[in-house]
């Protein structure tokens, strides 16, 4: 993900791709921290909280869970 100079710094990121009935666990990698876990129906509907100062930048991993 990338940010411009506009808009706020902090939103949600949906993923709309996961598989609804199953969990992940997000990390961010740039600051290698982990952002919690979710279902494939969270991500999808809600998305995970993402803050990103003016021209920055991330991305993001997700592991299927158990």
């Amino acid at each position: 993900m990338v940010r411009g100079n506009a808009g706020p710094e902090r939103r949600a990121v949906n993923i709309p791709w996961v598989q609804r009935d199953r969990q992940y666990t997000v990390s961010a990698l740039f600051i290698e921290r982990t952002l919690g876990d979710f279902t494939g129906r969270q991500l999808q509907s809600d998305g995970v909280q993402i803050t990103l100062p003016a021209y920055g930048q991330e991305i993001l991993e997700l592991t299927p869970g158990k």
